[in-house]
């Protein structure tokens, strides 16, 4: 009875506070959370003019190196739980992420800052409130900020609903917040060129600006991206009806996009896969990214849309790539050169001229390379097993992995 009667009085004053309370708390887990977070995550600052080369890691060692080092240390495995946790995550599953800003400073290189061609972007502190709570939203703020999600091949709007929530609790400006998931391509990756996607989606957007009446009123556009969806994206930001809405781009997200096509793949069972999809399946869009849509590479889908490329129109770059994604090229999601490409005769060329497309435009942008490392994965399935060997594992953690 006496606990009954504390229950209650517990219940009557948490009411009555509710709101405060909940903010404190939950200020509280997000403190503890990124400082947790923090210890796996590593920073560099690396020269301007090297930004279109692979990563060597902090004094030549490989990022592969680091992070395995990280997860043997008798630190990080001794490190306390969270005071709050979620049953379904371990803290062995957490992602090591490097973290890689670009200056034009020789003497910044290495020590921590710089932050891309431009100044290094103003850090945000995310604060998780619920919807029936005051906005945070400073009062003298204007404008609407839309983030549009961007799925991948046979992908769908809810692939990246995990990264949408995550946004949605903890956005600082989440008042100014309005999110699109994409769909209107969920039934035409598997055969339309890059062209049509890319058009499908610039009208979604215009279309829900409009339909939302938000068309004026919204100042900031951000797209987040997976794989494929990172390509569409770049062909939907030169369709005519998008150029209204360039001056307004914020910041572009590219998980595991494949910029470069699909060149210098190793993983044979990919290519085998590619090859089957486009001889039976017509798949426009994989021959595209196999730069075979065209006899001379020159003439080929991207290397056309690397010139004059909108990435550039963005403030903010960032390119998550992970090296244990075998999907997709880790030079290819990182817009970077790889060994293979000097030494090829009839591609070379034209992939290393997209490189320099893409990446020289971009010295008014923070651009931001994160390299992820994903826990192994310790399931005794052999879905899981085959996931693994080939590489798909890493693709989709950036979208299922609870962790990451």
């Amino acid at each position: 009875g006496q606990v009954w009667g504390v229950w209650r009085l517990f219940l009557r004053k948490f009411e009555a506070a509710a709101d405060e309370m909940t903010k404190t708390l939950s200020q509280l887990y997000v403190s503890s959370l990124q400082e947790r977070q923090g210890e796996s995550l590593f920073r560099e600052t690396c020269l301007f003019s090297q930004r279109a080369h692979l990563p060597q890691g902090e004094r030549g060692v490989e990022h592969a190196a680091i992070a395995a080092s990280l997860r043997g240390s008798a630190y990080f495995r001794s490190l306390p739980p969270m005071p709050l946790q979620d049953v379904g995550v371990r803290s062995s599953d957490q992602p090591v992420l490097i973290e890689q800003r670009h200056t034009m400073q020789p003497e910044e290189a290495n020590d921590g800052r710089g932050g891309g061609g431009g100044q290094p972007a103003e850090a945000v502190q995310p604060r998780l409130t619920l919807s029936w709570m005051e906005s945070s939203r400073p009062s003298g703020e204007v404008g609407l900020h839309l983030y549009v999600f961007v799925h991948g091949f046979y992908g769908n709007q809810y692939d990246l609903r995990g990264l949408r929530n995550q946004l949605a609790l903890l956005l600082p400006e989440k008042g100014g917040a309005r999110f699109l998931m994409s769909s209107v391509n969920e039934a035409h990756t598997a055969s339309a060129s890059f062209q049509r996607l890319g058009r499908n989606l610039a009208k979604e957007v215009v279309g829900f600006l409009e339909t939302e009446g938000i068309f004026e009123a919204t100042t900031k556009l951000t797209f987040i991206c997976h794989s494929f969806g990172s390509v569409i994206c770049r062909s939907a930001l030169r369709e005519e009806e998008m150029a209204p809405l360039l001056p307004r781009l914020h910041t572009y997200v590219s998980f595991s996009g494949p910029h470069l096509g699909m060149l210098y793949s190793s993983n044979a069972l990919v290519e085998l896969g590619i090859w089957g999809l486009r001889k039976w399946r017509n798949a426009q869009c994989l021959t595209e990214l196999s730069l075979k849509d065209e006899k001379l590479p020159a003439a080929c889908f991207l290397y056309k849309m690397s010139k004059g490329d909108k990435l550039s129109c963005f403030r903010n770059v960032l390119l998550v790539s992970s090296a244990e994604d075998r999907y997709v090229p880790h030079h290819s999601a990182r817009i970077q050169l790889c060994a293979e490409a000097m030494h090829d005769s009839r591609y070379g060329a034209a992939f290393v001229a997209m490189v320099h497309n893409l990446i020289t435009p971009l010295r008014a942008a923070n651009i931001l390379h994160i390299e992820v490392s994903f826990a192994a994965n310790a399931s005794t399935k052999l879905s899981a097993q085959i996931d693994d060997a080939i590489g798909r594992a890493a693709h989709i953690a950036f979208l299922e992995q609870t962790s990451f």
